[in-house]
């Protein structure tokens, strides 16, 4: 498995493969994936769907671009001849947000530019984009569409002006800073901030309110893990989480994007590296992971006094590698190196509880997680070379409805024998608070 991508609807997930193929995974029925989209000749280097999830483009080290009609998702068509116009890989893919224009960057140093509006006749929009002395490693689109970004291994990114998309132009000189390659480029939510990640171990934030003149605001640093690089940007862009080398975690506030401010005192409990970290949808709970197999939970309601939340998260006596939390927050998951991944119900947040037993299948460490949006389904990654889609659709709907169900039967708070009659599968908490509903209590 090289990428994953889930569809805006989060019904379908797409993988590509260095078998050359891409496969697309039917979500409302995991177990019957859907047929490999076959056409490349060469490993698929990623995978992106175009926002209304009606067309998903595939890049590949065999120099070209496919586009695929999943109009209906249970066949799926190739949409005209592969793009081709790179005399290198195609590393990156990226659809602008209107999805009209796709952006396509390769080993030969360039990026280019193609005109989806007929996309059974893709066609090449002005000349390729270069300026890099490397190869094209990322490409993004600022949320307007007005602006590309381009990531090299030369070190540098660059910002190009797509006002008229058949003559872009560069924005102004490269953006340096970096010391080696700049591996992932990413527009802030605001369009007016761009982040460039680096294999140096940094994270760059550029001021973008001149796109001429860039300006750089702020350097953070990054966890050097050969696994996963220890970053992570809160959904509304305010707090920015880094690993520091001493394997404590800290807060920066990102309000005034001139001015990043450190947030209190580094968070430190570990006993331990810390690798990945991860934020709640809602910006109020941060996860911190460990090689001493163990997650812990910080409450950020004032993020300048961080508090721990709950006992420590302990699991397989194994590094986690990864973590993430469901859309709605109340269920997170953590990854393991020994190829587990727990899940744990967050409905009370100081109190986390372990959700049934470890899944099993991965038979190597679990790199990556990502919840469907409506959070019924988990997608796994792992060094394996496979994806595992777990449905928690039973699991949402017994926590959800069980023990109310219980209570109601049982007429009071339940004991752990009882519990474990009712809601099987979960381990045991409190149940039943007072209330008239399940008439008296003991």
């Amino acid at each position: 498995m090289t990428s994953v991508a889930f569809a805006p609807d989060g019904r379908t997930l797409a993988t590509g493969s260095d078998d050359g193929t891409a496969i697309l995974w039917d979500l409302t029925n995991p177990a019957q994936p859907r047929q490999p989209l076959t056409g490349h000749r060469s490993l698929v280097s990623s995978v992106a769907f175009a926002p209304d999830g009606r067309t998903l483009a595939t890049g590949s080290y065999d120099g070209t671009a496919i586009l695929w009609d999943l109009t209906n998702p249970a066949q799926p068509r190739q949409l005209g001849e592969p793009l081709s116009g790179h005399l290198g890989q195609v590393t990156s893919v990226a659809f602008a947000p209107d999805g009209h224009t796709l952006a396509t960057g390769s080993d030969d140093g360039t990026a280019i530019l193609w005109d989806l509006t007929d996309p059974a006749r893709p066609r090449q929009l002005g000349q390729p984009l270069s300026g890099h002395l490397g190869q094209v490693t990322s490409v993004a689109f600022a949320a307007d569409g007005h602006t590309l970004a381009t990531g090299s291994d030369d070190g540098t990114a660059i910002l190009w002006g797509l006002d008229n998309s058949a003559q872009p132009r560069q924005l102004g000189r490269p953006l340096t800073g970096h010391h080696s390659l700049v591996s992932a480029v990413a527009f802030a939510d605001d369009g007016h901030t761009l982040l460039t990640s680096s294999s140096d171990g940094t994270t760059i934030r550029w001021d973008l309110t001149n796109p001429a003149q860039p300006q750089l605001r702020g350097r953070s640093p990054t966890h050097r893990s050969r696994l996963l690089p220890a970053l992570e940007v809160s959904r509304d862009g305010s707090t920015q989480a880094t690993v520091n080398p001493d394997g404590t975690v800290s807060l920066w506030d990102l309000t005034d994007r001139a001015h990043a401010r450190r947030l209190g005192q580094p968070l430190s409990a570990h006993t331990s590296l810390i690798a990945p970290v991860a934020f709640a949808p809602d910006g109020s709970i941060v996860a911190t992971a460990s090689d001493d197999g163990t997650v812990i939970l910080w409450d950020l309601t004032d993020r300048a006094r961080a508090q721990r939340l709950g006992e420590t998260l302990t699991g397989p006596a194994n590094l986690v590698i990864s973590v993430a939390f469901a859309a709605d927050g109340r269920t997170f998951a953590t990854g393991s190196a020994d190829g587990t991944v727990i899940l744990w119900d967050l409905t009370d947040r100081a109190r986390p509880q372990r959700l049934g037993q470890p899944l099993t299948g991965h038979t190597s460490s679990v790199n990556s997680l990502m919840f469907a949006p409506d959070g019924n389904m988990l997608a796994t990654g792992s060094s394996d070379g496979t994806v595992i889609l777990w449905d928690l659709t039973r699991l949402n709907d017994l926590r959800n409805h069980a023990a109310e169900r219980a209570c109601s039967l049982a007429g009071r708070g339940l004991d752990a024998a009882e519990w474990a009659r009712y809601v099987p599968g979960l381990e045991y908490r409190t149940t039943c608070p007072p209330d008239d509903r399940y008439g008296a209590h003991s």
